[in-house]
């Protein structure tokens, strides 16, 4: 049986545990760590010796940092909101202050609302988009050119060229193809959604907006 080089007592080392265990208890792990006390150094704010490097407890660290912040070494950043120089104990720092970086989120917050509600705003007021939507359903007598579902209210138009980066074709009637709610799911998951129409030139070979419906009898 191993002994403890700490309390010179005998101790079972346990086959469950993957290493061999030198010490007995955490605790003599602990005093082993310990330095002898010709070692101790005076903590810098209330002076009493201590193992540790500078201080002997956090509070006292904090009490010390209060009074000596310029000693730590700080760095020289100009902040992308307001564009002041400013210094900082961050390596990397992009705000000199909370307010600036609030202020960033709702720029970010305002132009991600712009992007998402551009399309919800022209399909809700523009009745181009509902009388696009309107005759690619009567092309295709509103039935899915998929899997031929024609139930009612489950039927979206879908752009064949991206909606977003192609303004001129969004509504062009040969752009546009009927399929149901879950076959427009499933295409744009096996597709994406700014890059369908570079996927799909790989699928067909006529790269055009031209579209053949499905015939239905």
């Amino acid at each position: 049986m191993p002994i403890c080089p700490i309390c010179h007592q005998e101790f079972i080392q346990l086959k469950s545990v993957g290493r061999k265990r030198k010490y007995c208890s955490k605790l003599c792990h602990y005093k082993a760590r310990l330095k002898p006390k010709e070692q101790y150094k005076p903590c810098l704010q209330c002076g009493k010796l201590t193992n540790w490097e500078k201080f002997c407890s956090s509070q006292c660290s904090r009490l010390w940092w209060k009074v000596h912040q310029e000693t730590r070494k700080q760095y020289s950043h100009i902040c992308s909101i307001c564009g002041i120089d400013y210094l900082s104990e961050q390596r990397i720092s992009k705000f000199c202050s909370l307010v600036c970086s609030t202020r960033h989120k709702r720029i970010q917050a305002d132009n991600k609302g712009r992007k998402t509600n551009n399309r919800l705003q022209i399909v809700a007021n523009d009745w181009h988009y509902q009388d696009w939507r309107q005759k690619v359903y009567e092309r295709d007598k509103y039935t899915c050119q998929y899997c031929g579902d024609n139930s009612g209210g489950n039927l979206n138009a879908h752009h064949l060229k991206n909606f977003h980066d192609y303004p001129q074709l969004r509504f062009v009637i040969s752009n546009g193809i009927t399929l149901c709610k879950t076959c427009h799911i499933n295409e744009h998951i096996k597709f994406g959604y700014r890059k369908y129409e570079r996927a799909k030139e790989k699928t067909f070979s006529d790269t055009s907006t031209q579209w053949q419906p499905l015939k239905v009898a």
